[in-house]
């Protein structure tokens, strides 16, 4: 129920939205088990009702409900010790806020109060329940409202006397571990109190900081130094005999005593800006084989990254002049997967061979990783390609004019596909467009983010052949998810912005992988790899291979030392005994 109430407040209730908005945004909310009801309906605006109502028929029936608070009650955490304030009032304010639902569910607690009194009385610790029964009337029957009261008096006096009792100077004589250890201190716990030392000496030891690695003194923490990459800090650390995981002197980090854990291979030897396990990847959905091929090329130490120098070379650059804006092929769609949905925006480039996709999206919608593949990248101005091996992804492109125009993308996931703010043109084109009734595939908002790169493997597939003129610079051309509006014209982007791409990739690969087909199915013309008595039975084959006129005919295929006139027993003399036994009878 508080979830009905949240949604229908922000979004149900929201007459700026339409019924398919509020039906993305009520999928995108959901998790299993709740997102599998709804999980098969499509996005319309009558699914939209009776997804809402079906919600309610499984989640929002009352007696459930009621359960539930109940249960919750029954199943309190006892508080034993008086003392411990901060117990008491996270148990009254756990009965407070189920006894307050079940009263908005018109359960009264004389409903329930002769059942759940004693329940209750067991819960609070053996002198406060002998306050309670010393201080009432022993006329009246209990009242739940009579224990809860008598539990918030005793919990705002005793939380009063604490504050009042407490030392301010307590907290000072406190030493955190994050300060002695970026300091180069000793450790100490907290429950040690530090040596008695002058204001001055006090004061010095706060702002000295150096970092034990470059030296540098008030410049950045020993834990956060970025001037000596991983091996250099290790070498410093052999050569210093100090500790890998709190940088200590006269100490091996397995006897170190200190807690710290690895956050990137969680390993207790050694520390996070020490450890030369890479970053854990983004795409967490990889397989099981997949993770075993990274973790052994990690392993091995072989780069996925190697030159290669090329002949052939294709440039793509647009020079755009301060006056104009030049406005890219870009459309607002739904990225979908299976269980999730996320509006986005997406550049159609035709001069890209293969399609992206931000590993940010990739992670949101946790869409499984299907193939790797490797690409060469050719960067602008530069004549050497970089190869580098790509998770590839499938997901469903979806406009949001049209629920049933829908798009199969397989695209390669990269970090981050454009840092481009993307320009939008004048209010008077926007209006003269609307004027007409032309609906533009992009909303030209920046907050959306462009998360897809479509390329030539689907660019043709989703533009269409129509196209319209708005000024002499500004083309619409129709797509299935609207039209899209290209070319150079006035903008409202103040900033001025342009960006060059550039891909070619690189298929050596594919055509050898491809070879495999026909080199396995053809029969072998080379000698290479057999032995001699194969290739003395090959030749014996092509020279008995003759031609009739009709068929080819073969003679038989001896064996060494055993063809004919001799070595083979011939059976002719038990024939033609056999014979004339059965001539003669």
């Amino acid at each position: 129920m508080e979830f009905f109430g949240c949604f229908d407040s922000a979004i149900g209730s929201n007459d700026s939205l339409s019924k398919i908005e509020k039906f993305q945004y009520l999928k995108s909310l959901l998790s299993p088990p709740s997102y599998n009801v709804v999980a098969g309906f499509e996005l319309n605006e009558k699914n939209y009702d009776s997804c809402l109502e079906l919600l309610k028929q499984r989640y929002g029936r009352t007696d459930f409900i009621i359960n539930s608070y109940m249960s919750k009650l029954l199943n309190l955490k006892p508080v034993r010790n008086s003392s411990h304030v901060k117990s008491l009032r996270r148990l009254y304010d756990e009965i407070e806020v189920n006894i307050r639902n079940l009263r908005a569910l018109n359960v009264t607690e004389g409903s329930y109060g002769h059942l759940f009194n004693p329940l209750l009385l067991k819960l609070l610790p053996q002198d406060l329940v002998l306050d309670f029964h010393r201080g009432r009337s022993k006329d009246k029957n209990c009242k739940v409202s009579e224990i809860m009261t008598f539990l918030r008096n005793e919990v705002e006096s005793r939380e009063i006397c604490e504050s009042v009792m407490s030392n301010p100077k307590s907290s000072e004589t406190k030493r955190t571990f994050s300060q002695n250890y970026q300091n180069g201190q000793t450790y100490q716990r907290n429950y040690l109190k530090p040596k008695n030392v002058s204001t001055a000496a006090t004061l010095h030891t706060q702002v000295k900081s150096i970092c034990i690695f470059c030296d540098s003194a008030n410049c950045h923490d020993t834990v956060n130094c970025k001037v000596l990459d991983i091996e250099q800090k290790i070498n410093k650390l052999k050569v210093e005999r100090r500790c890998w995981n709190c940088f200590k002197k006269n100490h091996m980090s397995r006897f170190c005593k200190s807690v710290i854990v690895c956050k990137r291979c969680s390993s207790k030897f050694h520390y996070e800006s020490v450890c030369r396990k890479n970053i854990k990847p983004i795409n967490s959905t990889l397989n099981a084989s997949d993770r075993r091929t990274e973790s052994e090329s990690n392993s091995n130490n072989s780069p996925l990254v190697s030159n290669k120098n090329v002949d052939n070379i294709s440039v793509s650059h647009n020079n755009v002049s301060a006056k104009n804006k030049a406005f890219l092929q870009t459309c607002s769609i739904y990225a979908c997967s299976d269980k999730r949905s996320a509006l986005t925006n997406a550049i159609l480039d035709s001069a890209s061979h293969k399609s992206f996709i931000s590993a940010k999206l990739v992670k949101a919608l946790n869409l499984k990783i299907i193939r790797f593949e490797e690409l060469a990248i050719y960067y602008f101005g530069q004549t050497t390609a970089h190869k580098k091996r790509y998770p590839v992804i499938c997901l469903q492109l979806q406009s949001r004019h049209d629920s049933s125009k829908v798009y199969k993308l397989e695209a390669l996931v990269i970090e981050i596909i454009s840092n481009l703010s993307l320009n939008s043109p004048d209010l008077s084109t926007l209006r003269k467009l609307k004027e007409k009734n032309i609906q533009l595939a992009d909303s030209f908002e920046n907050e959306i983010p462009v998360d897809i790169l479509v390329g030539s493997d689907s660019f043709w597939d989703i533009v269409y052949d129509e196209k319209i003129r708005v000024t002499d610079n500004i083309w619409l051309i129709n797509s299935c998810f609207g039209w899209l509006l290209g070319g150079v014209g006035k903008g409202n982007n103040s900033d001025e912005s342009c960006q060059n791409v550039c891909l070619v990739m690189d298929s050596s690969f594919i055509l050898f992988d491809l070879s495999k087909f026909w080199e396995i199915e053809e029969f072998p013309n080379e000698t290479r790899g057999l032995s001699e008595r194969d290739v003395q039975l090959i030749r014996n084959f092509e020279n008995n291979l003759e031609f009739n006129g009709q068929r080819y005919v073969c003679k038989l295929m001896w064996k060494e030392n055993m063809g004919p006139p001799i070595g083979l027993d011939s059976n002719y003399e038990v024939a033609k005994s056999v014979l004339i036994l059965y001539a003669i009878n």
